[in-house]
């Protein structure tokens, strides 16, 4: 996803954000980085991310209850 004309830096151009989707259990962003100045990285983990056979396999494999 590319979020772009974004406020201007100061003496720099527009802030963007790319932001690329990770399978995981949870909705969070797991790390943020700038490489070049105003221009932003993102990697966020949700479960949108997976495939339908991974959404539908259950969190815990062998939970046993004693």
């Amino acid at each position: 996803m590319k979020y772009s004309n974004g406020v201007t830096c100061w003496n720099g151009p527009a802030r963007s954000l790319t932001v690329t989707f990770q399978c995981g259990v949870e909705h969070k962003a797991i790390e943020v980085k700038e490489p070049i100045r105003c221009d932003y990285r993102m990697i966020f983990e949700t479960p949108a991310a997976c495939s339908e056979t991974i959404a539908n396999e259950p969190l815990h494999h062998k939970h046993v209850e004693f």
